[in-house]
């Protein structure tokens, strides 16, 4: 049987946190520009998630002739990516003697990590590399092997490569079915692998190695992986008109696992983020194995 699935959700969720995970405590002795950037991207994202979130909702609606709910998501889209360039332009002004400044208060990590996420969300992945250079640099060797010592920042760039192959393997997955074998051949290895040159590898060990510092970040990084998992899922759906390929598949298996790691951790009232996430992926949370969950491995 075919199936065809009108929206994918999987570009949506994963920004939901954003806002929260790159509020920074900020002192009295910060400049200006890096509140003002930090705050467009914040108000960005939070109106990204609206716009695709409803756009999602409305995906599973029949749409009636002379719709224009396509051109008004576009427009709306605009807007936000412009919020996301002005951000990035003010984070691009700070000067060198700036940067010194946010050194000095342990917050230039912060900076770069919020430079990379607009360009990330802008799609200009040739100009993240040299932020991720930058950063390492930031920390010395004992500091990036203490994970207690480490900050959400640097968590956040060492899944960086993961979070932009996961991006680009979504956009090549067609909206509806549209078999192609070869192509989700290469989405496949591009999400889970096999190697460690792939989405799934890069996020996993950052999610690790903040759980291993015990870093509030870890609830995102569950959230990415889970994004990888949907978009794997919705490759085998479009791409290889296999569901049945996915549902006896490792990665499926991987995928209940995570949301009861997700089920633990998720704090929000009622666990509204796990049952976001458990409806996104179709189980109820009978499916879900009862384990102990440790998401340092």
């Amino acid at each position: 049987m075919k199936i065809a699935h009108r929206n994918r959700p999987a570009r949506v969720v994963p920004y939901l946190l954003l806002a929260t995970i790159l509020l920074a405590v900020i002192s009295s002795c910060v400049i200006n520009k890096y509140r003002e950037a930090r705050i467009l991207f914040n108000d960005a994202a939070r109106m990204e998630n609206g716009i695709k979130l409803r756009q999602s909702l409305a995906d599973e609606l029949p749409i009636p002739d002379g719709d224009t709910k396509t051109a008004s998501v576009m427009n709306n889209l605009t807007g936000v990516n412009a919020a996301y360039e002005e951000s990035l332009s003010i984070l691009q002004s700070i000067t060198e003697n700036e940067e010194a400044e946010l050194r000095q208060n342990g917050m230039l990590g912060d900076k770069l990590a919020l430079e990379a996420m607009c360009l990330l969300r802008l799609k200009r992945y040739g100009g993240i590399g040299s932020l991720l250079t930058r950063a390492k640099r930031l920390s010395n060797k004992a500091v990036r092997e203490d994970a207690t010592k480490r900050t959400r920042d640097s968590f956040l760039l060492e899944a960086m490569p993961g979070f932009i192959m996961n991006d680009q393997a979504f956009a090549k997955i067609p909206e509806i079915l549209n078999p192609d074998k070869a192509k989700f051949d290469e989405v496949k290895d591009s999400l889970v692998g096999p190697g460690n040159e792939h989405a799934l590898y890069y996020i996993r060990n950052a999610r690790m190695a903040a759980a291993k510092g015990d870093n509030p970040v870890v609830l995102y990084l569950v959230i990415t992986e889970l994004a990888v998992y949907l978009n794997l899922r919705t490759a085998y759906v479009h791409l290889n008109n296999d569901f049945m390929g996915w549902k006896n598949s490792e990665e499926r298996k991987k995928t209940k696992e995570m949301l009861a790691c997700l089920k633990q951790i998720d704090k929000t009232k009622n666990k509204s983020m796990f049952k976001l996430w458990l409806g996104i992926f179709g189980f109820n949370d009978t499916k879900i194995p009862d384990i102990t969950c440790d998401l340092t491995k």
